[in-house]
């Protein structure tokens, strides 16, 4: 979540109250959920990942009175792109709206059938308290067309309190393949700068227990090029996709929370797909990268709407043995 940006720095007592119940520690304990509905392996050589946060439609993020429009276009842009792995952020189980994941998943199945295609998914709980005043959770997913050989999660030992409480996990998946496993790493670091640099050398740490299978950690960073939490992280050996690329294109990934403004303006790249070096990188774009027009039903008006307010990745890569 990005609370700085969703307005809550203007905390009123309800909401703080409302955002104390989302941080409970039942959540912070639930690992993640798995649906299989297929046993494909990747045979390769190429591995089309998209990352995007979708935006939660919790208190206080902006997006709750467009959230059913908001999930439709990413159910339509994920059939247009037909990425092999679909990595989340901001993925929620609300009341009014049930759990998206289940709900993309299973459109997409159904869309997909006559193309032969089908999505498993994992979804991991972190923020939220969907038994209280709220019912609202939210937290990282991912969406295969590969079987998932394990799901894992990483509680970080280093949460925010600066505002309200945080829950901030790392999703933890290995993708079956016939040579070598992908592993895959989707993470939503804090909006706090310090505690956004702890939890990335938390990340690295565990990352070193790698075990030769290419790594992909993808996710909203909350971190622009520049701050210390990426400077580390491409230190350590990982390769920045978009950087490696493209290092002349700012590639700016977050913007405005006006999301039926056609002019909406990125300021800042903070979503990002990192790989180990023994990934081959073939290419990058950014997805859900502009408006979508809709006409009023008499036709005399036109309303805009963008998927989130932030610019998705799409990578094309070819992991380690393939």
């Amino acid at each position: 979540m990005r609370y700085e940006k969703s307005g809550l720095v203007r905390t009123t007592p309800l909401l703080v109250l409302l955002y104390l119940l989302m941080g409970c520690e039942p959540v912070g304990k639930l690992g993640p959920v798995v649906t299989q509905v297929n046993q494909e392996v990747f045979v390769g050589p190429v591995v089309k990942v998209t990352s995007y946060n979708m935006l939660h439609p919790g208190p206080g993020s902006g997006g709750s009175a467009t959230a059913s429009e908001r999930i439709r276009l990413l159910i339509d842009a994920i059939v247009a792109e037909k990425p092999d792995l679909v990595l989340l952020q901001e993925a929620s189980d609300t009341r009014s709206y049930g759990n998206v994941v289940d709900q993309i998943r299973d459109d997409l199945n159904q869309q997909l059938a006559q193309d032969n295609i089908s999505y498993n998914s994992v979804w991991l709980p972190a923020n939220g308290d969907p038994t209280g005043i709220t019912g609202f959770i939210e937290g990282e997913a991912i969406l295969s067309r590969y079987a998932i050989d394990s799901a894992d999660f990483y509680r970080y030992k280093e949460q925010s309190t600066t505002v309200i409480p945080e829950t901030r996990k790392a999703l933890l998946v290995s993708i079956k393949g016939a040579i070598n496993n992908i592993d895959i790493v989707v993470v939503h670091l804090s909006t706090d700068n310090a505690f956004n640099n702890k939890q990335s050398a938390e990340l690295i740490q565990m990352l070193n227990q790698n075990n030769g299978n290419s790594i992909i950690i993808a996710g909203d960073f909350n971190a622009v090029p520049e701050q210390d939490t990426m400077q580390y992280m491409v230190a350590t050996g990982l390769i920045d996709v978009w950087q490696a690329l493209y290092p002349d294109r700012q590639g700016f990934t977050s913007g405005t929370k006006d999301l039926t403004n056609p002019e909406f303006q990125l300021h800042r790249r903070i979503d990002y797909i990192l790989v180990t070096p023994n990934t081959e990188l073939r290419s990058i774009r950014q997805f859900m990268d502009r408006p979508i027009k809709n006409k009023s039903a008499e036709g005399n008006n036109e309303t805009w709407l963008w998927g989130s307010d932030h610019i998705g990745l799409t990578a094309e890569l070819t992991p380690a043995g393939y």
